[in-house]
């Protein structure tokens, strides 16, 4: 029987999926959880008890508070039950003025209606007639009055980074008495001990500068094995522990300096605002710790086998744009491993429903950082397309072609993961040349050429045109083929090495770029089903269908307008290439329209012209075109970010 799901991103459209498809949906909450009123005379109460040990200590009474809260891409529980807690202390002790921070890290400006929308209309009346100043921080322009803080060497740096630098953060968090930063504890890519919601994240990403972004989201962090969701040893939190820590630091030491305590949380799991599961206030991350325990159960899965497609949906605040809706896709490729796969590799299907609606992303692409490494892999897939015509039209055989494409894909997903190497860690580059560089020098005097064949291999693995980084080895690797004296060379890398300062690295919101690079070594398609039209016609161009420049010859051998390809969806079942008579249905038709061939795999869905239904029907048929002899394809649903680990069973455990 098949399954008919509503999805969350169209909500007015439904999708039916085979019946072998394993759904995933995170588990009702086990407790019985609290009222929200409850939770809100809780939180007042606790508040109240903070503030009062507080001004006994220093002696003064509270007069500014700061409240930080997230923005409109987090759910709102939580910053709705402090506001409700601040709201009902403020009627008891009116002495005190209160100031929102909106911590929007990369994330565009929210326009007053939105803001009206996140607090809703009744209790932003209400903060008005407080007096209550409502503010935001964002990387994207200057919105307040910013203070240096140094921040120490992370634990984690293995990158030769400056021991120490600067980040910038809102005065505010200076002039203000005492602070509270709320926010729902859910699942996060990077975050693998609590998840998001913590003081630690608020503080150190969604109000502080662009380059501790740069540093926290960097290569060498993003593509550690152990940054992924629910994953203890994430070196992503240790640096963000590292910063936030500095950050209270500052509040504590500045001479100008206001507050009567560190910044204090408010953090809640629950499935809605009448819902409750568990919540904590304090000043520690760690004191929201059963609370990602209990999430962490709720969203965790075993499975017993590896999928063929994977079909998910997004929340409506999460279909910002094209990458940010793909969160479960990434969840799932962290936690493909070699020994527990989750994704019988290397035909694998991904379906993504995503309504990419936030026109300040660059009209639902992406936001800047994310478009600007878009475009350099659009530019890559270019010049292997024009490079690859020729042979593409002499290959007679699917074979060839498939090796053909396969190479070329792997090449040029190599060189856009090197490309966001060097743009997010440029030191690491200029470093490792220096380093080769003067031990080709000090062995010229030797018969030994081995460090210079070495020095050389790198200028050319480095040499390109894609960021300023390459461009500039190009020049060296220019001179050195010139017979330019390598110890000029060591000096120009020297002064290089010099004049690195703190950049963007990769931009605002560049570190998605990982994310499609993970989706596209893990899987054979990604397929997106939008109807946002810009963000259709950047996949069109981005990915360029190859199936015109095929030969007559393998156009025919393939069959790509048989009903050999349309017709699996009907039962599941795999088909033979085999040239058929019979007549195909209108929704077949469709489906061999669809049909694409490309170095990427990447393909939009234009939901304007086709039905939810044939985006499905199009990733089954693509897993069983590539998969003929799988007797029934392997589906998994993903509603909900989840966290799916491969239970392997032995002989003994049957």
């Amino acid at each position: 029987m098949r399954h008919w799901i509503q999805l969350e991103s169209y909500s007015d459209i439904s999708i039916s999926l085979p019946p072998q498809t394993q759904s995933f949906v995170p588990s009702a909450q086990t407790t019985v959880g609290f009222p929200r009123n409850s939770v809100v005379a809780s939180c007042t109460h606790k508040i109240q008890e903070v503030i009062k040990i507080a001004e006994q200590n220093h002696g003064r009474l509270l007069e500014r508070m700061l409240l930080i809260l997230p923005d409109k891409t987090r759910s709102q529980i939580a910053a709705r039950i402090l506001l409700d807690a601040v709201m009902t202390l403020h009627q008891q002790h009116s002495y005190f003025t209160v100031t929102i921070l909106y911590g929007l890290g990369t994330h565009p400006l929210m326009s007053d209606e939105e803001i009206r929308h996140l607090t809703g209309e009744e209790r932003y009346q209400k903060l008005q007639q407080m007096g209550t100043m409502i503010k935001q921080q964002t990387t994207k322009t200057k919105t307040n009055d910013l203070v240096a803080v140094s921040i120490p060497s992370h634990p984690f740096q293995q990158s030769n980074f400056p021991q120490d630098y600067t980040v910038t953060v809102p005065q505010l968090l200076f002039n203000h008495d005492f602070t509270i930063i709320a926010g729902d504890t859910k699942l996060h890519p990077y975050e693998g001990r609590y998840g998001s919601g913590g003081i630690n994240k608020m503080l150190a990403v969604g109000i502080a500068s662009l380059n501790e972004i740069h540093r926290s989201h960097s290569a060498e962090v993003l593509l550690s094995p152990h940054t992924r969701v629910g994953d203890a040893k994430s070196p992503f939190v240790r640096m963000i522990d590292t910063t936030a820590g500095a950050i209270r630091q500052a509040m504590r030491d500045r001479a100008d300096s206001r507050p009567l305590s560190i910044p204090y949380g408010l953090t809640v799991v629950a499935e809605d605002e009448n819902h409750i599961g568990a919540f904590a206030f304090g000043n520690q991350e760690k004191d929201r710790r059963s609370l990602a325990e209990m999430n962490f159960r709720r969203h965790h899965f075993w499975v017993q086998t590896a999928f063929d497609v994977v079909v998910s949906d997004v929340l409506p605040r999460q279909g910002t744009d094209l990458l940010a809706g793909a969160r479960s896709l990434q969840y799932l490729c962290d936690w493909n491993q070699q020994k527990t796969p989750l994704l019988h590799s290397p035909y694998c299907i991904a379906l993504l429903y995503n309504p990419c609606h936030e026109l300040q992303n660059n009209n639902g692409i992406g936001n800047d950082g994310t478009k600007e490494q878009l475009d350099v892999l659009a530019t890559l897939t270019q010049e292997s397309y024009q490079t690859l015509k020729p042979k593409i039209r002499q290959a007679t055989t699917w074979q060839k072609l498939n090796q053909l494409l396969t190479e070329a894909r792997r090449l040029i997903l190599e060189q856009w993961q090197l490309h966001l190497e060097m743009v997010s860690q440029p030191e690491l580059i200029w470093l490792g040349l220096e380093d080769l560089a003067q031990k080709a020098l000090e062995q010229q005097q030797t018969s030994l050429p081995t460090a210079s064949n070495a020095f050389y291999q790198a200028l050319l693995k480095y040499r390109g045109q894609h960021n300023p980084t390459m461009r500039a080895i190009a020049n060296l690797c220019d001179q050195y083929e010139q017979g330019q004296p390598l110890s000029r060379i060591l000096a120009q890398i020297r002064v290089e090495i010099v004049n690195q300062e703190e950049e963007e690295g990769l931009g605002e919101g560049g570190q998605r770029a990982f994310r499609l690079l993970k989706i596209c070594q893990n899987f054979q398609h990604f397929l997106i089903a939008t109807a946002n039209s810009t963000a259709i016609s950047y996949l069109e161009a981005l990915d360029p269908n190859l199936i015109p420049e095929l030969s007559p010859q393998l156009r025919e051998q393939c069959h790509f307008h048989q009903p050999s390809f349309a017709s699996s969806v009907v039962s599941g079942q795999s088909r033979n290439h085999q040239t058929s008579q019979q007549t195909l249905s209108a929704d077949q038709t469709l489906l061999c329209d669809q049909f694409r061939l490309s170095l990427l795999g990447l393909q939009a869905v234009d939901l304007n012209h086709y039905s939810s239904q044939v985006a499905v029907d199009l990733a089954l048929a693509y897993a069983s075109w590539y998969q003929p002899e799988t007797p029934q394809l392997e589906v998994a649903f993903l509603q909900s970010p989840v966290i799916l680990q491969r239970q392997i069973l032995s002989e003994y455990n049957l």
